[in-house]
């Protein structure tokens, strides 16, 4: 025998409770017909009287809905236990494309050419569609493509042939769930590299994603990207230079986005590009306000010396931690002029860089005693004033004449001058970087005579 009884409870839950039973007995289910709130712990019997053997009393929900309750059984009655249950969950709902759409198939002919579409439809953002078209068996194009418009498209074109007739054109589109399109960049670099000149070098940059991403390395000074090979993780540098110095980036790309990461790299050597430079520029004079400045390239930095090179030996003049150092002369003299050299040098190495700094010739003055203008039998004392280093060597000639009179110190003594000494006479001052000359005159008053000593 079977008999069972229904019972409703709010929000229209409609439960069964079913027997199962060979002799005659009655069934109470209480409470009947209650009104209970929501969150609140409710309990419900269902009881079978007069059953000797005992009966199997089953709770269930119409619909094989779930049945979220607690139930105890007994021999002859059956309790269900309505506790307060949140129960949430996330849902995704996913509405399946239409078929596959194919036109441009209607009076297809023999060698002639045709472009047949096949579209999806209502396409969920989520998946990547795969068109494959076929010819009777053969497979004749195939396409990937994405569906951020919700429409799958692709073209086919065909120049059937008379042997073609009757076969099928299929379109069968795929979809393939991007379960996740991630982005993830690891660079495995620290944040600052320091290499040693003339050593390689490499960069690594590393990055997961999905569809996989390219790599691309740029200096950020320059906006022409490195030579690498597409998607090179690993670039290497060989013979390492100051002009590879700098901060260097790397591009990982994909049709998701984009990431960036950068890796300052330091080259570190011997002090190199030594310079040394004169201020103001041209030809100094006496009383110049003079600065000598040195300059290198020194990485790490080191120490940079100034030194004056003369007759009477090597001055330092000044010295620094650093990449430069300098010195002003204020005023400059003629004791300044010589050779300044600048050194560098590091833990990698030392370099030098030495200019010869010299004064030509200048501010020539010629002095004449007693006066340019003397009796015949008086003596003549020439003196001959000049600036310059290296030192300069002066020589007197009378114009026209054939002879050239030398002096270390710039004076020449006529003695007993006669009226043939008489005339123009010209004062050369010569060093390594130039000469000046000066030109005067002499008179001699008095009876002509064959005495003289500048013929």
């Amino acid at each position: 025998c079977f008999c069972f009884q229904k019972h409703v409870i709010p929000e229209d839950l409609l439960f069964f409770c079913f027997f199962f039973f060979l002799d005659l007995f009655s069934v109470t289910l209480s409470p009947r017909d209650p009104v209970w709130r929501v969150g609140d712990t409710h309990v419900m019997q269902c009881t079978a009287v007069d059953c000797p053997h005992g009966a199997h009393i089953v709770f269930s929900r119409p619909g094989d809905e779930l049945l979220f309750a607690e139930t105890q059984r007994f021999a002859n009655r059956s309790l269900i236990r309505f506790a307060p249950v949140e129960h949430r969950h996330n849902y995704e709902i996913v509405s399946f494309p239409n078929d596959p759409v194919i036109s441009g198939t209607t009076n297809l002919r023999a060698n002639e050419t045709r472009d047949l579409s096949c579209n999806v439809y209502n396409v969920s953002a989520k998946d990547y569609v795969r068109i494959e078209w076929t010819l009777g068996d053969t497979l004749v194009h195939e396409a990937e493509k994405d569906t951020a418009t919700r429409t799958a498209s692709s073209t086919y074109t065909i120049t059937p042939i008379v042997k073609d007739n009757g076969k099928k054109i299929t379109c069968r589109a795929t979809l393939r769930r991007l379960e996740f399109q991630s982005f993830r960049l690891d660079v495995r670099i620290s944040n600052q590299m320091t290499v040693v000149f003339g050593e390689n070098f490499t960069l690594t940059c590393e990055a997961d994603g999905n569809p996989k991403p390219q790599v691309q390395w740029r200096m950020l000074d320059s906006s022409v990207p490195l030579a690498t090979e597409p998607g090179q993780q690993k670039f290497v540098i060989e013979g390492a230079t100051l002009s590879h110095a700098g901060e260097y980036e790397c591009v990982v790309s994909n049709s998701v986005g984009s990431k960036t990461a950068k890796v300052a790299v330091i080259v570190q050597g011997p002090p190199r590009n030594m310079s040394i430079m004169v201020s103001p520029a041209g030809q100094l004079k006496e009383g110049d306000v003079v600065t000598i400045s040195c300059l290198s390239d020194t990485v790490p930095a080191g120490r940079m010396v100034l030194r004056r090179v003369s007759e009477d030996g090597t001055t330092e003049l000044n010295s620094a931690f650093g990449s430069s150092t300098s010195v002003t002369l204020s005023p400059a003299v003629l004791a300044h002029s010589g050779r300044y050299e600048c050194e560098a040098s590091n833990q990698y190495g030392t370099e030098t860089s030495a200019t010869v700094h010299v004064t030509p010739p200048r501010n020539t003055t010629v002095e004449v005693f007693p006066s340019s203008q003397v009796h015949e039998g008086q003596n003549i004392t020439i003196c001959c004033k000049t600036v310059s280093f290296p030192a300069a060597r002066v020589t007197l000639r009378k114009l026209g004449g054939d002879r050239e009179l030398y002096s270390a110190n710039g004076t020449f003594m006529l003695q007993n001058v006669m009226a043939t000494d008489a005339g123009s006479y010209q004062v050369n001052v010569t060093n390594d970087l130039g000469y000046e000359t000066e030109v005067f005159t002499i008179n001699v008053m008095g009876e002509s005579s064959s005495k003289g000593r500048v013929p």
